[in-house]
């Protein structure tokens, strides 16, 4: 009996420190749990979601025209400034005209020349019509030869051939001079349109190049400040969020 009330002793001590260890376990797990969440609720209601896309890009004028001269030279004058005013018809640059000026000349020279070619021609014309004329005469009445009457046919209708090229020479010369007085007027440049001076990297003394087929040098621009619009790089992934009336704000660096 009493070894059997010793193993019960010793059964309840362990029994009892193994109780003892799972309640230390318990407790030092229970210290370990995290915090709870605090959560908020709510009733569920339908409302708009906005959605903000941002982009940058840059502020600039709807209408913007470019000037650029369509003859090459120097640049001998530049009346206007950056940031003024212009009318529609106002000067705005002049180009060295010496060169155009005597390209003027030669033309007005060799129509010249041309039209006294022709006025020499049609006298010889008229010349030997009269001479071709009293051959037919004579030769009807056995009075001149054939061979003489073929001649005098020949020198008329040379004399008409020498007429019309003349003719054609004063008419090419007529517009070489009308292409080289159009070419003059181009040394001088009036705005287009009304507008302000939104750009002038042209300077008194640069020499330009200027084309009729290509754009030449970029001498200024005219913008109208009156009507700007903003253009933007909206990315890729935003692009379709974005449809036409969307209410857009604009923030302007300083």
């Amino acid at each position: 009996m009493v070894q059997l009330s010793k193993k019960k002793k010793i059964i309840l001590l362990v029994g009892a420190a193994a109780l003892i260890v799972i309640t230390l376990v318990s407790m030092m797990a229970s210290r370990k749990r995290e915090k709870p969440i605090m959560v908020t609720t709510d009733k569920a209601f339908r409302k708009t979601v906005t959605q903000l896309v941002t982009a940058t890009g840059k502020i600039q004028p709807e209408v913007e025209v470019k000037i650029a001269p369509e003859v090459s030279g120097e640049i001998v004058a530049i009346p206007v400034k950056e940031g003024q005013i212009v009318h529609r018809g106002d000067l705005l640059l002049r180009i060295k005209p010496d060169v155009y000026q005597a390209q003027v000349s030669s033309q007005q020279a060799a129509l010249s020349a041309s039209r006294a070619s022709t006025v020499r021609n049609r006298a010889e014309v008229d010349k030997a019509e009269i001479d071709y004329k009293r051959a037919v005469n004579l030769f009807n009445k056995g009075l001149l030869s054939e061979s003489d009457r073929k001649g005098a046919e020949t020198s008329y209708n040379m004399a008409k051939a020498a007429l019309a090229a003349s003719e054609f020479d004063a008419q090419r010369a007529e517009g070489g001079l009308r292409q080289t007085n159009d070419t003059l007027g181009k040394t001088v440049i009036f705005s287009p349109v009304d507008g302000t001076i939104s750009s002038l990297p042209a300077r008194v003394g640069e020499r330009v190049v200027g084309t009729i087929q290509f754009a030449g040098t970029e001498v200024m621009r005219i913008a109208n400040l009156n009507a700007m619009e903003a253009r933007v790089n909206v990315n890729e992934n935003d692009i379709v969020n974005v449809k036409i009336g969307n209410v857009v704000r604009i923030n302007v660096d300083a």
